[in-house]
C-alpha cells in the first residue's frame, strides 16, 4: 500500500518527511528560547511603518534546519564523498547565513553582514570546497549526467565548473 522502501525515491520521501518532523517539533522550542533571550531581528527606525512589527522576531532558525538535514543524514544517509560533500557546503554556507544574523543581532542593527562580504564567502567557500573535491578520489574532476549514464572528465576546469554552480 505505501510502496517499496527499499526504492531510492521512496527514501528520499521518508528523509524528507522526517526532516520536517524534526524541524516541527524543535522549531517553537527554539523560537521560544530566542524569545525568552531577547535575540530577534532589528528594525530601522526610519524604515516603512508596516515593517516595525518585525521588531524581535527570532533569528537564526536556519540552525533547526540544519541541525534536521544533519540527523537526517545521520541516521538515514549512506556517507559517500558526494553526500558528505554537500553536507559541507551546506554547513559552510549556513555558518554564513548564522554569522550574518550574529552580527545582526550583536550590534543592534538591522544590517548584518554587507553584500560584498557575503559574496566573498560565498566565493571563498566555492573555491576551497572545488578544489577539496577535485583532489578527493572519491569525487575526481568527473561530471556524471543523470539518466543518461554519460560522464565528462572535466580535468582542472572542474574547479570554475563547480563554483560557477
Amino acid at each position: 500500500m505505501l510502496g517499496n522502501p527499499s526504492y531510492p525515491t521512496y527514501q528520499v520521501f521518508i528523509a524528507m518527511a522526517l526532516a520536517a518532523v524534526i524541524v516541527l517539533v524543535l522549531m517553537p522550542v527554539f523560537i521560544r528560547f530566542m524569545r525568552r533571550e531577547g535575540v530577534g531581528q532589528q528594525i530601522r527606525a526610519d524604515g516603512p511603518q508596516r515593517h516595525l512589527v518585525k521588531q524581535g522576531t527570532p533569528t537564526m532558525g536556519g540552525v533547526v534546519i540544519l541541525v534536521a538535514l544533519l540527523a537526517t543524514c545521520v541516521l538515514m544517509a549512506k556517507w559517500t564523498g558526494d553526500l558528505i560533500l554537500a553536507v559541507v557546503a551546506t554547513f559552510a554556507t549556513g555558518s554564513l547565513g548564522l554569522l550574518d544574523d550574529i552580527e545582526s543581532v550583536a550590534h543592534k542593527r538591522s544590517l548584518g553582514l554587507r553584500a560584498y562580504q557575503k559574496i566573498i564567502g560565498q566565493l571563498g567557500m566555492a573555491i576551497v570546497l572545488a578544489v577539496w573535491a577535485y583532489r578527493n578520489p572519491l569525487i575526481g574532476s568527473s561530471i556524471r549526467l543523470p539518466f543518461s549514464g554519460a560522464e565528462w572528465d572535466l580535468g582542472w576546469f572542474y574547479i570554475p565548473f563547480t563554483v560557477f554552480v
